[in-house]
């Protein structure tokens, strides 16, 4: 069993299994429903990577569980080819229908809308056949992991951060205290807590939230549409809210645009987008831009 799913509590791994077996079984009732149309619809993103396993999401993490020893592969962040063209913005994503009910929850909840969800979503999940969402997708080059693709900093501070839906669960399951005090030896399992659907999904929602604010009191020009909402949200999930700002500003320094490009794609792909660029804060903006304009739209 991986250590991060052994970690959880016998009800929080039978929650998490249940959450994605559900989300598989939609998946399934919803391709089902489409036919072909459907199946066509799916597939028209990103090539499965050889990295994910041939049966992802509920297959997947029945072996994370059930057979010990067995590691699961990590999956980095897609890739963005040197040429892209732009996807409709915030179009149906038929990955995202298995997640409808956690997405309009979320949603529901901090007022970021759905489709703005499910774009962050399918911008940082791995992918298994037929474009579906991996909740166990992981990046080798950083601690990213999940639907939402968090850094462990990243999520055991919105679990401490009072007001979150993490930090509700955690304080709920005695994982955080009232002080924002992570208990002892639970470190494990609140990271565990990413490879939740539900988790996932709901802490994305929160830290889009955050980060929409951040970047407005910063004076970032953000619309009101979805689209540009999600476009924002997004970014500020890529790069963490300092350097979003550092980023809508223009002073995102060249030695820190370097460290983020070689963290998504690469250290060798990223001394090439430079030399193409002849500059790293340059070759990381065209290359984030891009990847938002093909992922989000």
């Amino acid at each position: 069993m991986r250590p991060e799913l052994a970690a959880l509590s016998p009800a929080e791994r039978a929650r998490t299994l249940l959450s994605t077996a559900k989300a598989e079984l939609n998946g399934r009732l919803w391709q089902a429903a489409l036919g072909s149309a459907g199946r066509d619809t799916i597939s028209k993103g990103e090539p499965a990577p050889a990295y994910l396993p041939a049966g992802g999401g509920l297959e997947a993490l029945l072996r994370a569980v059930m057979e010990p020893g067995r590691e699961q592969p990590t999956a980095p962040r897609a890739q963005v080819p040197p040429s892209f063209s732009a996807s409709p913005p915030l179009r149906k994503l038929a990955a995202a229908a298995p997640y409808a009910s956690h997405l309009d929850a979320a949603s529901a909840r901090t007022g970021i809308p759905a489709a703005t969800l499910s774009a962050i979503v399918n911008a940082e999940a791995g992918k298994g056949r037929n474009g579906a969402w991996n909740p166990l997708s992981r990046n080798p080059r950083s601690s990213a992991a999940g639907l939402g693709q968090f850094l462990s900093g990243t999520w055991l501070g919105l679990a401490r951060q009072a007001g979150t839906w993490l930090n509700a669960q955690a304080r709920a399951t005695g994982l955080v205290d009232a002080e924002g005090r992570i208990a002892h030896g639970a470190q494990s399992a609140l990271l565990a807590l990413r490879y939740d659907p539900q988790a996932a999904i709901e802490t994305v929602a929160d830290y889009a939230r955050a980060n929409v604010a951040r970047l407005r009191q910063a004076g970032a020009s953000i619309g009101e549409n979805a689209s540009e909402i999600a476009r924002a949200a997004y970014i500020g999930h890529q790069l963490g809210p300092g350097d979003a700002i550092r980023f809508y500003n223009g002073r995102l320094d060249p030695h820190r645009a370097r460290t983020l490009l070689a963290a998504q794609i690469g250290g060798n792909q990223a001394e090439q987008h430079i030399a193409r660029a002849g500059d790293a804060t340059a070759a990381h903006r065209g290359w984030l831009l891009g990847y938002v304009q093909k992922f989000i739209g």
